[in-house]
């Protein structure tokens, strides 16, 4: 079985459209390297697969629907995007009309996309409150204590539930010894998001839950993956709290954040998959195209806890690979 006009032994030429939501966040990059590996490693047996890249450069709601409407209007064999508005109109129209629509790492349920690819956000949310309640009390330190958390666009499907599965632990397993006081959100851009960080922090606070790389962003000064976290001048206050009492358990393992954790400054990082994003859901998208539809509608990337006795590794992984810093720069703008 094959796409329409595709024969058996014939040659097939297939276009996936990939649609991040910005493409100035490095996981990004990362995931857009998976995609294009599946699509060369796809390209045998008469079958020619080929990335197109649509992007907004920053978040924006807005232009990333154009970005979506723009890739769908090229009229692609397939489509995989991280969905900012989890309702998408666009998507669901463009799965009315017949394109196969997958979605990766934020997802747009209702727009009945064939399957999700990305981490299990509630449940790591819940992980990331046992781990924040066990940093904040050392055996034998009952005091109640106060929790803030930061994150990002309220319509992104993954930030909400990684915050509804936060929640939802600490009001079930630990209501009468931490009380969440604070929820904020910034614009999923390091220095904003480092300013509003940085206004939340109060004395009493004990603990810090960020949904996203972007809330740290600005304590390092970052070329590519390199990055430099030394300068207490960037996020003062979040950097002299962490080094008293502050306890912060954060998503995404970059190498930034991991030397954040290296200096001492957080307690916990929830890892993602993100080559898996793009190269799964590039795979996927092919099977669905060739064999016909598949059963799988979610596919777990994998995430795991890191935290200072681990890191080291993880920041061997990342010196180990080349991801080439250039791969979302010919990404088409709406």
């Amino acid at each position: 079985m094959g796409p329409k006009g595709c024969r058996s032994g014939s040659e097939c030429n297939l276009t996936i459209a990939f649609v991040p939501k910005a493409s100035d966040n490095p996981v990004f990059r990362v995931a857009f390297r998976g995609a294009v590996e599946a699509a060369e490693k796809l390209s045998v047996n008469g079958f020619k697969v080929k990335m197109e890249c649509w992007s907004p450069e920053h978040l924006n709601p807005a232009e990333q629907a154009a970005a979506v409407d723009l890739a769908i209007a090229s009229r692609p064999s397939g489509l995989i995007v991280s969905c900012l508005d989890a309702s998408a109109q666009s998507l669901k129209n463009a799965v009315k009309d017949g394109l196969p629509v997958m979605t990766f790492d934020s997802d747009c349920l209702d727009s009945n996309r064939m399957a999700f690819c990305g981490v299990n956000n509630k449940r790591t949310g819940e992980d990331a409150a046992d781990h924040l309640v066990e940093a904040m009390s050392p055996k034998g330190d009952n005091r109640r204590k106060s929790v803030a958390i930061l994150s990002g666009n309220a319509s992104a499907d993954n930030l909400t539930m990684r915050e509804g599965g936060f929640n939802g632990r600490i009001n079930s397993n630990y209501n009468e010894r931490v009380t969440v006081v604070a929820t904020q959100r910034c614009n999923e851009v390091g220095e904003d998001c480092g300013s509003v960080l940085e206004n939340m922090l109060r004395p009493e606070l004990d603990g810090l839950f960020i949904t996203g790389l972007w809330g740290l962003q600005a304590a390092c000064t970052c070329t590519g993956f390199s990055c430099t976290c030394d300068d207490r001048n960037r996020m003062p206050k979040w950097k002299a709290a962490a080094n008293d009492k502050l306890k912060t358990v954060s998503y995404d393992t970059v190498p930034f954040e991991l030397e954040l954790m290296k200096g001492g400054y957080l307690s916990g990082l929830i890892s993602q998959s993100y080559y898996s994003w793009g190269y799964e859901s590039v795979s996927h998208v092919f099977k669905h195209i060739t064999q016909g539809p598949q059963a799988t509608t979610f596919i777990d990337s994998g995430g795991a806890y890191v935290d200072p006795i681990n890191m080291d590794a993880w920041l061997r992984d990342w010196r180990e690979k080349d991801f080439d810093e250039g791969v979302l720069s010919d990404c088409v703008r709406p």
